[in-house]
């Protein structure tokens, strides 16, 4: 019967210790889903925030194998609270889809970049596409945009000539 009562001492005890110092929980710090809003971009708007631009942005008539994408760009803007990311993809007459296949902005944590938002199928059914986003991201990371511009129109047949370019920014930081 002894036994059984110091047991018993022992397990109120230690109870008692444990309702007396909880452990503190660890607290999860969880940040806001980016709200995105199609725009609308003009030059004088991207002039009044900080800007960088695609490292593969071409203007004029370019002279690649397909030749179907006369002109491309991407940017990413700095426009009070909100990242804007712009860009156009511009075909040759004939061109029945043309735009981006993927866009996506990523930022850089721990030294990797991470999807942060990604839009995909982006297309008009002329030989012209604009894109206009505006993001609320979180601050304190470095930003970029990568994207495939894409044009395809009819060719031989049932057969499509199709042309994709690869395009990314600078880094921004926000």
């Amino acid at each position: 019967m002894k036994r059984i009562f110091s047991a018993l001492c022992a397990a109120v005890a230690l109870l008692t210790m444990c309702l007396a110092f909880p452990v503190a929980a660890e607290e999860v710090v969880t940040e806001a889903p980016p709200v995105v809003t199609d725009i609308v971009v003009t030059d004088e708007f991207l002039a009044q925030g900080e800007t960088v631009t695609g490292l593969y942005d071409s203007t004029g008539t370019q002279t690649r194998a397909a030749n179907l994408i006369t002109e491309n760009s991407i940017k990413l803007t700095k426009s009070g609270d909100n990242l804007v990311v712009s860009g156009y993809t511009n075909g040759i007459s004939g061109v029945d889809k043309c735009g981006f296949s993927y866009v996506t902005l990523q930022r850089l944590v721990n030294g990797n970049w991470e999807d942060y938002m990604n839009w995909t199928d982006l297309y008009s059914s002329s030989n012209m596409y604009s894109l206009g986003k505006s993001v609320t991201a979180a601050h304190g990371y470095t930003y970029r945009v990568i994207c495939n511009h894409h044009a395809e129109k009819p060719g031989f047949l049932w057969f499509r000539d199709k042309q994709d370019i690869y395009n990314e920014t600078s880094t921004l930081y926000f």
